[in-house]
């Protein structure tokens, strides 16, 4: 498997709190079945070509450590992008901190609670400069949760979906698992990822979620955690076709209105 998000490396935000934490989530991963993990600390409207050395340099030295305790895991570069305004004046920027470096496909995240106005025109922009864009956890996004359709309208325009593994395994809640389950079985989603920040609370691991995928829509499955990112390791364009409309079910409509109503 290909984990194409994880916040492994120590030092540079949220995720991992230390070289020895960075190495223990490597370990975990490994031990799960991953084979290439992508560390993509988060990045906010920062200087780019400072921060694509540091990530350089961080990937450099876990990847000396990796080699010492004898891990077989391929680390590979990349970043998680907080979407702003300011990226619609300069989305070339953003190929400064691809994943994997190789100047193709942008792991971008949406803010929590809303999804913003220039959402549509930044997917654009960036599609016109030849990158792919791909949403991080789209599931978790409140607007989303509430209109799911909103993410269908992204795809539809060209954007990829990246859920997260502890969405569907629920983690974030029950509204954020039923979003993940209706997004699933519509073909809305690209890849699954561990979006791991640490070896204990978010560990990573992506077995338990792909058996819960396959579960909900078969062999297809596999596919999110080996195909497509296969693709993103090699930069190659992952082509998908998107549905036409979202099928929803009595079920999580009800849940959804028992856990608006209840929280």
């Amino acid at each position: 498997m290909i984990d194409i998000h994880a916040h492994v490396l120590s030092g540079l935000d949220d995720g991992a709190e230390s070289p020895e934490v960075s190495l223990e989530m490597a370990r975990k991963s490994r031990e799960d079945g991953v084979t290439h993990l992508f560390a993509t600390p988060h990045v906010m409207d920062e200087e780019f070509s400072v921060l694509k050395e540091r990530i350089e340099d961080g990937v450099a030295r876990l990847k000396s450590s990796l080699m010492g305790e004898s891990i077989s895991i391929e680390l590979l570069p990349g970043a998680e992008v907080h979407i702003s305004s300011t990226l619609l004046d300069r989305p070339e920027s953003l190929r400064h901190l691809t994943l994997g470096f190789n100047g193709k496909y942008v792991l971008l995240e949406l803010p929590l609670q809303e999804m913003p106005r220039f959402t549509h025109e930044l997917v654009f922009k960036l599609l016109l400069k030849g990158l792919s864009p791909i949403l991080a956890h789209p599931e978790r996004n409140m607007n989303i949760m509430e209109r799911p359709e909103k993410l269908l309208e992204l795809v539809e325009r060209g954007a990829l979906v990246q859920m997260n593994a502890g969405s569907i395994m629920g983690k974030y809640g029950e509204s954020v698992k039923n979003t993940a389950e209706l997004l699933l079985r519509n073909g809305i989603v690209h890849f699954i990822a561990s979006d791991a920040h640490s070896a204990g609370s978010r560990p990573p691991g992506l077995s338990s979620a792909l058996r819960r995928a396959r579960e909900l829509i078969g062999e297809d499955a596999k596919a999110l955690v080996e195909e497509n990112p296969s693709a993103v390791l090699n930069g190659e364009t992952l082509e998908f076709e998107a549905p036409k409309r979202l099928e929803r079910t009595r079920k999580r409509f009800f849940s959804w209105l028992s856990d608006r109503f209840s929280s």
